[in-house]
């Protein structure tokens, strides 16, 4: 099983860029009263979706991204170094390529799969939303917390089903994507969508 430390991966990325080190001793700050609830992971100093200066400082060296639209990347640019980026293959290369964040700075991690960041479990699922989209599942064993983080998340049946959520029935909090839990907002299952614009392909 994979077993990762931000602070020791922050380091070594710091250490191979000009010339700048995080190595020697190391205390974070406290994350600031007004850091918004949704972007921290209780029991860890997780920040997930949070790049611009009111998320990233010294309260952390792990931040996760759930996927590559501009409202959750914001804050990234070449110039990053404030930390880890955790997330899916297809965002890291995104994130690199796109963003021009030094790839010493990105971990891309494996789908549906445990690993250990900083003593806890974190698991990456489908959040089927766009390419590279996921959610975070992270169990904090020193508490015996679950929390499920969903990102932008398309719902479907099928999840129901996934192995992963289904360990996280239960789970202490879900900071969930309500975009659109309004009732008013109907639209038809994304297997219609794609049949209706493959057959109106066909008949052009």
């Amino acid at each position: 099983m994979v077993a990762l430390s931000s602070l020791d991966l922050w380091r070594r990325a710091s250490a191979s860029g000009d010339g700048a080190s995080g190595g020697g001793g190391h205390s974070y700050s406290r994350f600031p009263s007004d850091f918004p609830f949704h972007k921290r992971i209780p029991g860890t100093r997780f920040v997930v979706d949070g790049f611009g200066a009111q998320c990233a400082g010294d309260w952390s060296r792990a931040y996760f991204l759930t996927h590559f639209h501009g409202d959750h990347y914001a804050g990234l640019a070449p110039s990053w170094d404030k930390g880890m980026i955790f997330c899916s293959q297809v965002t890291g290369r995104l994130v690199v390529e796109a963003l021009g964040v030094r790839r010493d700075f990105v971990v891309e991690l494996a789908m549906n799969s445990v690993i250990w960041i900083d003593e806890c479990q974190v698991t990456l699922v489908d959040a089927n939303h766009c390419p590279g989209a996921v959610q975070f599942l992270v169990e904090v064993p020193e508490h015996g917390t679950r929390f499920v983080h969903t990102g932008d998340m398309r719902f479907t049946p099928v999840m129901k089903e996934d192995a992963s959520l289904c360990n996280f029935v239960g789970a202490d909090a879900v900071f969930l994507d309500t975009t659109y839990c309004n009732p008013k907002f109907v639209f038809p299952a994304q297997e219609e969508s794609i049949s209706y614009i493959a057959e109106t392909i066909e008949r052009m």
